[in-house]
């Protein structure tokens, strides 16, 4: 592993799908260290640079991962703005591959679609197990409970999901 990874971007601002009339230019830029080959921590930022006031676009991203033998760590935070609507959520990941097939895992993940408001964020409580087939696909089944603030209150969850990746 490089002990540095970093990308710099300029996008023109237009999507491929239901594209907005007006573009608003934006750049990202990645950076990723490599203390150690088995951790990487790191992170990005994206905003719109030509935005009229109250459309301007941003997000940072904060990230690190562990893998050392079975063991594999994750976590993520975000924070995202679009015009006045603040945003964040991030989540944890920790996962023991038992065997080339088998990994139990457990996950939290948290969303505040609204720091202005209140009773705007959820936090969501996984485990699971995956089932890896050859190198290229997983599946998994994981089962857990979600926290909404505000009436809702405590919800199951239940996923299950067929990865392939090449």
């Amino acid at each position: 592993y490089p002990l540095l990874e970093y990308v710099a971007a300029v996008f023109r601002g237009q999507t491929l799908v239901d594209a907005p009339t007006a573009h608003y230019p934006a750049t990202a830029g990645r950076v990723m260290v490599h203390p150690l080959p088995e951790l990487t921590v790191g992170g990005h930022w994206y905003g719109s640079f030509s935005a009229p006031a109250g459309a301007e676009k941003r997000r940072q991203e904060a990230e690190g991962s562990y893998e050392r033998g079975p063991i594999h760590l994750r976590g993520e935070q975000i924070w995202a703005s679009d015009g006045p609507l603040e945003r964040r959520g991030g989540y944890a990941l920790g996962a023991w591959r038992l065997s080339p097939h088998w990994e139990p895992l457990a996950r939290t993940d948290w969303l505040t679609t609204d720091i202005h408001k209140a009773n705007t964020t959820s936090v969501a409580y996984l485990a699971g197990l995956n089932f890896y087939c050859g190198k290229h696909v997983k599946a998994a089944a994981n089962a857990g409970a979600q926290h909404d603030q505000g009436p809702k209150g405590i919800s199951s969850i239940f996923l299950a999901q067929t990865v392939l990746s090449f």
